[in-house]
C-alpha cells in the first residue's frame, strides 16, 4: 500500500545528520529496553522501532516515552481498541460511509491523507469512534510499511452532516485526543 524506497529511509537520515549504522544500533538498543519492560505487551519490530525515532527526530529518551504512550493509550481507551477490526460489520459500515485514502506518494517526506463523504445517504450513520478507528488501523499499517515523517489529513467537510458534530462531546474528544497523541503524534 505504501511504496517507500531505500532512498527516502537514506534522505530522512541525511536530514537529521544520521547514518545507517548508528541508527541500527539505536534501534536494537531501544528493542532490549523494550524487552526489559515488564508492562510492554511486545517489542516492537525494527521498522516500527525506527518510524518512532524518526517522528522523535532521533533522541532515544523521548522515543522511549513515546513507546510507553503507544502501550498505555492502547490499555486505557479499550472500548476503541476492542472494536478496531477492520473486517467488522461497524468498520465495512464506516467504509461504505466515507473516503479516507492515503496519497501513494510522500510531499517533502510527509503521507497525505485525504477524507471525504462517500454516500451523503448514509453521513448520518457516521460515527466519530469508528473514524479514529480507521485513522489508527491506517497508522498500524504505516508503523509497519511505510516511513513515518509525519502526516497532513485533507478533509473535505461538504456532507458531513449537523448531527456528527453534535456526537462530538466532551468524552469522544478526550479520546480523540489521547488517541491522536498517543498513536497518531509520537513527536509531541
Amino acid at each position: 500500500m505504501f511504496k517507500v524506497g531505500e532512498c527516502t529511509v537514506e534522505k530522512i537520515l541525511q536530514s537529521f545528520d544520521k547514518n545507517k549504522e548508528g541508527i541500527d544500533e539505536d534501534i536494537v538498543n531501544l528493542q532490549k529496553w523494550m524487552d526489559d519492560q515488564p508492562h510492554l505487551p511486545e517489542t516492537l519490530d525494527k521498522r516500527s522501532t525506527m518510524n518512532f525515532l524518526i517522528l522523535n527526530k532521533f533522541s532515544i529518551e523521548k522515543t522511549k516515552q513515546k513507546i510507553d504512550t503507544y502501550y498505555t493509550v492502547r490499555t486505557k481507551l479499550d472500548d476503541v481498541y476492542q472494536h478496531i477490526n477492520p473486517k467488522l460489520p461497524h468498520m465495512t459500515e464506516f467504509r461504505n460511509i466515507i473516503y479516507f485514502v492515503p496519497h501513494p506518494q510522500l510531499l517533502d517526506f510527509r503521507r497525505v491523507f485525504f477524507c471525504k463523504i462517500r454516500n451523503a445517504d448514509l453521513a448520518e450513520k457516521l460515527d466519530p469512534c469508528n473514524m479514529l478507528r480507521c485513522m489508527v488501523n491506517v497508522h498500524e499499517m504505516r508503523m509497519r510499511e511505510d516511513v513515518m515523517y509525519g502526516e497532513i489529513f485533507v478533509v473535505d467537510c461538504y456532507n458531513v452532516p449537523l448531527s456528527y458534530y453534535l456526537k462530538l462531546n466532551p468524552t469522544i474528544i478526550f479520546k480523540c485526543m489521547a488517541v491522536i497523541y498517543g498513536v497518531l503524534l509520537h513527536a509531541c
